[in-house]
């Protein structure tokens, strides 16, 4: 599974929002030690969830845990 691809696109939502559509869609289990409600507007094409995830985390300074 940590190679396989996914797109997501999302449109002015909080990262806590983008990380449960990444939930519903792949199945794996996030979790953060707080909500994170920066906004992100990003599309990510074929892209891998850890790639994903740093992504999403930049600038962030959370504790997350995925598996």
């Amino acid at each position: 599974m940590e190679h396989d691809t996914w797109t997501f696109d999302f449109k002015n939502c909080s990262v806590s929002d983008a990380l449960i559509r990444i939930v519903e869609t792949t199945g794996i289990d996030i979790f953060t030690d707080k909500p994170i409600n920066r906004k992100v507007c990003k599309s990510y094409d074929a892209g891998t969830i850890d790639k994903i995830l740093k992504d999403l985390f930049r600038r962030e300074n959370h504790a997350m845990v995925w598996y």
